[in-house]
């Protein structure tokens, strides 16, 4: 009980159609969204109850389908994309173990880095620096088509722009380790080769 009143304003915001998006990810298309699904509101409350001769009455109606339409999808991409769920969760309950995983990174224990990094991303498909983890280990493991498919997702993110100098550097290892052929080479390294940028930190809320 205490945990859902601690979450009840992160999932009010779930209820806006757009607002969840475009507080946690910063997304312009999700701010038109939010404000045709209040315009969509607006128009039907005064033709409501405010000035009813401002519409006919089918008008009304479609004001109201509109508003329901626009709401019900913005309600249904939050939980299709994980809000609600992550809203649900306090921090207290959820502890970030992106540390941990970066330590096993680098300490080369690629299959408990691993396991960390997909335990992140279940918790949220929307962590660009759990993403970029993940390439790095499935490149070092020889796992280059994974790796590619993992980038690919990595760029589709609306936070994408903020990693794209390390999105370019990992297309070009990923070229690279192809293009030479190492099989069986990199999964057998004992730790991080120095010579590599480290995981990204993460940063502060």
């Amino acid at each position: 009980m205490r945990a859902i009143w601690k979450s009840w304003p992160s999932r009010a915001r779930c209820l806006v159609p757009g607002l969840p998006q475009l507080w946690h990810d910063g997304a312009w298309w999700a701010l038109a969204l939010a404000v045709s699904g209040s315009l969509t509101l607006n128009l039907a409350l005064l033709s409501s109850f405010v000035w009813s001769e401002l519409l006919p009455t089918w008008g009304v109606v479609l004001s109201w389908l509109a508003t329901a339409t626009v709401g019900g999808f913005g309600v249904w991409l939050s939980v299709r994309q994980g809000y609600w769920r992550a809203s649900a969760e306090p921090g207290e309950s959820a502890p970030d173990v992106f540390p941990a995983a970066q330590i096993e990174y680098l300490r080369g224990n690629w299959y408990q880095a691993e396991a960390l990094c997909r335990q992140l991303l279940k918790r949220d498909d929307h962590d660009a620096e759990a993403h970029l983890m993940m390439v790095g280990l499935l490149r070092r493991t020889d796992r280059v088509r994974d790796a590619r498919r993992q980038l690919q997702l990595l760029a589709s993110l609306e936070t994408a722009d903020r990693w794209e100098h390390e999105i370019g550097q990992e297309w070009a290892r990923l070229n690279e380790t192809a293009a030479d052929g190492k099989t069986g080479t990199t999964a057998n390294l004992a730790v991080a080769d120095p010579g590599e940028s480290e995981p990204p930190l993460r940063q502060a809320a």
